[in-house]
């Protein structure tokens, strides 16, 4: 992260949350927030640390009022591991990066 940073100042770095279109359980994205909020501890070569801005959630339904109390609740969620600006709503001005990508992390320690 802190070579990506320094290449992009100035940019949001965060992690990407698929919702599965309000299928996906609630615990499941929860389970995922919670696992970007946890990258701030990994340490990586170089120095710094993994520690993200936030996150994107994808594959949303804004249909209905089940799945506006579904969201605002992902939303509360993220806003609790992130602070106030822990969503970003535009993912093509973020670099979206995925727990399944953590090349150059370290987190033996």
């Amino acid at each position: 992260m802190p070579k990506l940073r320094a290449l992009l100042p100035g940019s949001t770095l965060v992690g990407y949350v698929r919702t599965g279109y309000g299928e996906r359980a609630p615990d499941e994205v929860r389970r995922d927030v919670d696992e970007y909020e946890e990258w701030k501890g990994i340490e990586v070569e170089g120095g710094g640390t993994a520690e993200l801005d936030g996150v994107f959630f994808d594959e949303v339904d804004g249909e209905g009022e089940a799945n506006e109390e579904l969201y605002r609740g992902h939303a509360e969620g993220a806003r609790e591991a992130f602070g106030p600006k822990g969503i970003v709503r535009r993912a093509l001005l973020s670099l979206l990066l995925s727990p399944f990508d953590s090349a150059g992390l370290d987190s033996s320690s």
